[in-house]
């Protein structure tokens, strides 16, 4: 119930940027995982201080980031600051 609100806060603050955005689940590349998966937002254009502002106002530990070049980046949110 607390993930569902969050999420659904989330979903409305992703909305107000008026970017792209598409949601989805994380799975474990390893089909004999026992991972039931997260839910996930993919934003397209996002802004790297704003991803990183929304992932630490959320609580998460690390997201994935894309610039221009279009190489993933993991980003530890403990070491990042908005």
């Amino acid at each position: 119930r607390l993930n569902k609100r969050a999420e659904v806060r989330l979903a409305e603050q992703l909305n107000a940027l008026s970017l792209p955005v598409t949601s989805g689940i994380g799975l474990d590349a390893d089909e004999s995982s026992d991972w039931p998966g997260e839910r996930s937002f993919l934003v397209l254009g996002i802004e790297r201080s704003n991803a990183v502002r929304l992932g630490l106002e959320h609580g998460q530990l690390a997201i994935i980031w894309c610039s221009e070049s279009a190489i993933p980046q993991l980003l530890m949110l403990d070491r990042e600051s908005p």
